[in-house]
């Protein structure tokens, strides 16, 4: 007899490796919302990632205490959410493969000005290359007379809009269009 995959008990690595996944992303999205102007609020996937380590411990809890049997009301209804929950977590799976798919590596960006997001796996941010040429220039009174000089040594780098992603970022992605920006707002304020 074949037993549904959603019926069997994902193992533990797996199942933390999942909710290290869907905190990571989510705090990814946070910080994606933020810089572009969102609240500073918790993403829908840790808490789905809170809600199944809660779940997790509490079934290992009640499976610990002999008193507890797989029939127990209590029991029984941990193991249907987390059943639920399980199944759930399959399309969160392949919502977040999709959505690292879209990152590249640094190397292939764009470095003629074009905002793009950044990321170097903490955080998110949108951003764009800066380069500019070294320069010494002089400044002078009416007459001619030296007062003093400005330079700069120049610049090759990512600037981000957060203030200075730290490490350097490592992977980009094209913006969103707007109109997939809007449609995500409207889609968060149901």
């Amino acid at each position: 007899m074949h037993q549904d995959p959603k019926d069997v008990p994902m193992p533990e690595p797996a199942r933390t490796q999942l909710i290290a996944k869907l905190r990571y992303m989510g705090r990814q999205y946070a910080a994606g919302q933020f810089a572009r102007g969102g609240g500073q609020q918790k993403h829908y996937l840790e808490e789905a990632a809170d809600e199944i380590a809660a779940l997790s411990a509490r079934v290992a809890e009640l499976e610990a205490n002999p008193r507890n049997t797989a029939f127990g009301r209590e029991a029984e209804k941990l193991a249907d959410d987390y059943i639920a929950l399980n199944s759930e977590c399959a399309g969160l799976r392949q919502r977040v493969a999709k959505l690292e798919a879209g990152w590249q590596p640094i190397e292939t960006a764009p470095r003629d000005g074009t905002q793009v997001l950044l990321t170097n796996g903490q955080s998110v941010a949108q951003g764009y290359w800066l380069h500019a040429e070294p320069y010494i220039r002089e400044r002078r009174d009416l007459e001619g007379r030296y007062i003093d000089q400005d330079e700069s040594d120049g610049y090759d780098g990512w600037i981000d809009f957060m203030g200075g992603m730290l490490p350097e970022p490592d992977r980009w992605r094209p913006l969103p269009p707007v109109a997939a920006i809007d449609a995500a707002r409207a889609g968060e304020a149901e």
